[in-house]
């Protein structure tokens, strides 16, 4: 994909595959162009290097920090956040053309709750009025804390069908970085990071006397229950958390350059550890930023050792297979295609 400026200057910030579109991906980055893109062949066959570009749109005012797409009845919708705190809805045919985007949540008071660090698009969960859940769109939110603007870590779930806002779950002293959702169980799994900030009157970090992340279960429902399951884990920082189709297991991307594996009902101990170790010339901080579930036994991941790997996490020894993309790390994957044992067929979006 050459469509993005000049890569010396640019930085694509993401690649998503429209999966139940078929045969197209989005990209987005700092050159403030959302694009979408074309592979030239069927789905299970060999995509070739290239692709062509179908679509694209421009916000002129801030570069794309994160997106993501929502297809439903054959409606493809693109939820882009920029980095100037403004939330926009694109939406995507299937053929991949993009229309132009509609600014959202554009009242002055949730202007300051922008501060997004991740997000998704899931189906309202359901309740005793169906056919208000059957047409509702909830986007949910990760925010940091920002102590000096006295606003907490949070995760923020907003009604897209009526541009307002529903509830939160509030981590008043602790950074959020990541959501998913299990539809499921219709619970949220998030991580925070550890405790930021001053304690007052003090130069002390608070984060010295609590200095692990956690993960968090959620009942999307409850936004009065502020508690939900913590999940104390070994690591410093988690990137990415992600629960596996079946709603069993959580993986959890962590700056040590490992992938935590938990079981939901066994929380006290990973139940795997998936390495990727990052060779000693690497000068690379970001340690595991690339997961993706491809069912519940099977998941693929990519790290600062410029691999991406295939694991059977039902097996002692889980490393099933790795693919060597020599020359940096893996920030974001997204996989697309059949998996057929022993044959990988996967199709592979990545950027270093």
């Amino acid at each position: 994909m050459a469509g993005h400026m000049q890569e010396v200057y640019m930085t694509v910030n993401g690649v998503q595959f429209d999966t139940q579109a078929g045969r197209y991906l989005l990209s987005y980055g700092q050159d403030k162009w959302l694009r979408s893109w074309r592979g030239g062949n069927e789905p299970g066959t060999d995509m070739g290097p290239d692709y062509m570009a179908v679509g694209s749109v421009n916000f002129p005012d801030h570069p794309l920090k994160l997106a993501q797409v929502f297809r439903s009845d054959g409606q493809g919708l693109a939820v882009v956040s920029c980095e100037n705190r403004r939330v926009y809805t694109v939406p995507v045919a299937l053929n991949g053309h993009l229309d132009p985007p509609q600014e959202i949540l554009r009242s002055q008071q949730y202007r300051p709750l922008l501060n997004i660090t991740d997000l998704m698009v899931v189906k309202a969960p359901s309740s005793q009025d169906s056919t208000v859940a059957e047409r509702t769109q909830w986007l949910v939110t990760a925010h940091e804390n920002n102590p000096a603007a006295e606003q907490p870590g949070a995760v923020r779930i907003w009604d897209l069908s009526h541009d307002a806002y529903v509830h939160q779950f509030r981590f008043p002293d602790r950074p959020v970085y990541c959501i998913d959702y299990d539809p499921t169980s219709q619970l949220l799994v998030t991580a925070t990071g550890p405790r930021h900030g001053n304690a007052p009157q003090t130069t002390i970090p608070l984060y010295e006397s609590d200095p692990w992340a956690r993960l968090h279960l959620l009942d999307a429902r409850d936004g009065a229950r502020q508690d939900g399951q913590a999940i104390n884990t070994p690591s410093k920082e988690i990137n990415l958390s992600e629960f596996s189709p079946c709603g069993r297991y959580i993986a959890a991307g962590c700056i040590e350059d490992t992938c935590l594996i938990y079981d939901c009902r066994f929380t006290r101990e990973p139940v795997a550890t998936l390495r990727h170790p990052r060779p000693p010339s690497s000068s690379s901080q970001t340690g595991v930023y690339s997961v993706h579930w491809y069912n519940s036994n099977h998941i693929v991941t990519g790290g600062p050792d410029s691999k991406v790997k295939v694991w059977d996490i039902g097996r002692g020894s889980p490393l099933l297979y790795e693919l060597d993309l020599a020359g940096g790390s893996i920030e974001m994957i997204e996989v697309y295609g059949k998996f057929l044992l022993p044959r990988y067929d996967l199709r592979v979006g990545w950027v270093k």
